[in-house]
């Protein structure tokens, strides 16, 4: 149970060498079936059959190397390229292209000649670029051992973070909401008071312009979108938690004030799904809450509906097709609306609070948070939906807690398919 990878191929070299076959066969299953969740070494490459490749390639595709099992497939088939170039396009059709990034696509993928004379790998790779969609995702501020004014962001076209350009001032325990190419952050706290302030971010021009401020200055409030308004729902005004909604006309630039939670929530979520607005979880100023509020704009208020098995404040959520998912600190749940209805999920593999729920490139993206250490993270975990489990993506350039992010998707770009 001890034993490592990389002391198993010493053996298998060995047993090669000498001519031990029952134990170099040992030492590739043992290798095939122990490399699901690492790098594996690419001298091992060369002594694996095309079998024991497909079967490395089923376990890595729900990790985080899927640009290594390209070079793995491109090196074992030009170990031997009359015998195994056939091979190739199954070989590509094992590894998940389309998480790759559009760099690594046109950049290494794409200038790769022994697949650019095979047109059915040629065809893999132009299907790949035409539905991989150039998104990035944008974190704001939160703190770390003090607030921060800093943005970092992720672009799947390089596939790295980097930092974006500051908001106007620190500002944590706030939310934002997506419009079209704008993010709007809504409310918070800095070093010195609790904002009422609202900063909108245009990702065509990498600006920040500040807007009309809210009526009530809240930390810990919770922003949806719905019709046209932005509508941001309790938190903390430095003395009580809040049940005050109030909503923004982005056409008009002003604030009203709508019908008030039936109860007071800082750190909450407010998500917006099929048309109407639920308010998870919060701290009502003696405890943790788990139960929901649903407001519809018709009928002009809240109504409780089926609470979530667990108390969360200061957490992710999102609204998916039929759903809402929520990663609380050291929780997962799926609530379903229609049936008002709920069932856990996978567990996210450690406890966070105060991080950020986002979907990108077809994936649930948990990012930053407090571990039980109290010490901030800058990782970064994705949910595979098919194998139902959390996986390890590339930490921020930023420990980040408390903070907010959102995704803005890119322009398509067409790429002429011999060109790339």
């Amino acid at each position: 149970s001890n034993l490592k990878i990389d002391n198993v191929s010493k053996f298998l070299k060995m047993a090669i060498k000498i001519g031990l076959k029952s134990l170099e066969e040992k030492c590739r299953n043992f290798i095939v079936n122990n490399s699901s969740n690492r790098i594996l070494r690419r001298d091992l490459v060369s002594w694996f059959s095309f079998e024991d490749l497909k079967t490395i390639f089923k376990e890595f595709r729900f990790h985080s190397e899927h640009e290594d099992m390209f070079y793995y497939a491109i090196e074992w088939v030009e170990l031997d390229v009359n015998e195994r170039e056939s091979k190739l396009p199954e070989l590509l059709e094992s590894i998940p292209l389309k998480s790759l990034s559009l760099k690594f696509l046109r950049e290494v993928v794409g200038e790769r000649q022994i697949l650019r004379k095979n047109m059915k790998c040629l065809q893999l790779l132009v299907e790949a670029i035409k539905t991989s969609s150039n998104e990035t995702i944008y974190v704001f501020g939160g703190c770390d051992e003090y607030e921060l004014s800093s943005v970092s962001k992720f672009d799947s076209f390089t596939g790295k973070w980097s930092e974006s350009v500051p908001m106007a001032g620190d500002r944590t325990r706030f939310d934002c909401a997506t419009v079209e190419d704008k993010i709007y952050l809504c409310g918070g706290h800095n070093r010195t008071e609790i904002l009422n302030s609202i900063e909108v971010f245009n990702s065509k021009t990498q600006t920040f312009e500040t807007l009309m401020p809210m009526k009530h200055s809240r930390s810990g409030c919770s922003v949806a979108v719905l019709d046209g308004f932005l509508y941001v729902a309790g938190g903390y005004d430095g003395t009580n938690s809040l049940d005050i909604v109030e909503r923004y006309s982005i056409e008009n630039n002003s604030w009203e004030d709508v019908a008030p939670m039936q109860t007071s929530r800082s750190g909450l979520k407010l998500v917006e799904h099929k048309k109407k607005l639920y308010a998870f979880g919060g701290n009502d100023g003696q405890k943790y809450l788990n139960s929901v509020e649903c407001y519809d704009p018709d009928e002009k208020r809240w109504i409780f509906k089926a609470g979530m098995k667990n108390e969360e404040a200061y957490f992710g959520a999102l609204s998916l097709k039929n759903s809402v998912y929520i990663v609380g600190r050291n929780s997962c749940e799926i609530y379903y609306p229609e049936e008002d209805r709920w069932e856990e999920m996978p567990k996210a593999d450690a406890i966070r609070n105060g991080r950020c729920l986002v979907m990108f490139k077809g994936k649930l993206v948990a990012i930053g948070g407090k571990n039980e250490s109290f010490q901030t993270l800058p990782t970064v975990q994705y949910y595979d939906f098919k194998k139902r489990s959390w996986n390890q993506g590339k930490d921020m350039n930023v420990p980040r807690t408390f903070h907010a992010a959102a995704v803005i998707p890119g322009p398509y770009t067409r790429y002429n398919i011999f060109n790339l």
